[in-house]
């Protein structure tokens, strides 16, 4: 649910509420959570929407570090 509700915020301009609920779902989840993925994106997108340019460029490296395989190549 905390996944959603995150997605929903950033969807809505709400970048400050998505990222405490995608942080929330972030610490709760383990790392073959369903979403995990998509939540690190969204992250970075919000940060970047914040411009705050350094947490998301952490953001996407960690996806990377963590998940480049279940990445394809468009997203990499």
């Amino acid at each position: 649910l905390l996944f959603y509700r995150g997605a929903v915020a950033n969807r809505f301009d709400e970048t400050g509420k998505s990222v405490k609920l995608l942080q929330k779902y972030i610490k709760k989840a383990d790392k073959n959570q369903l979403h995990l993925v998509e939540a690190y994106e969204l992250l970075a997108d919000n940060y970047t929407k914040k411009f705050e340019y350094g947490k998301a460029a952490d953001a996407y490296k960690l996806l990377l570090d963590n998940f480049r395989s279940k990445l394809d190549a468009e997203r990499i």
